[in-house]
């Protein structure tokens, strides 16, 4: 099992209790505007990649739940 989550500083793909844990992008990373893409969009996709999931799960309302899906097809 594995998690993506921002990036609070903590070292990308730490396993935790069996639980590896992947680093997207830190929350306020990138040019006002631009962030959407980069490093929000890209940095998604790329944790999702290193993840390597057959089957993703996306807890929340809002903007990720169309990029977990872009990422994951």
């Amino acid at each position: 099992m594995s998690f993506v989550t921002y990036d609070h500083g903590q070292a990308d793909g730490v396993e935790i209790d069996g639980i590896r844990v992947y680093k997207a992008f830190e929350r306020q990373a990138g040019l006002r505007g631009l962030r959407f893409v980069h490093p929000r969009w890209t940095g998604l996709c790329a944790a999702m990649r290193r993840a390597g999931a057959d089957i993703y799960y996306q807890r929340t309302a809002g903007v990720e739940s169309g990029r977990c899906a872009a990422g994951a097809a």
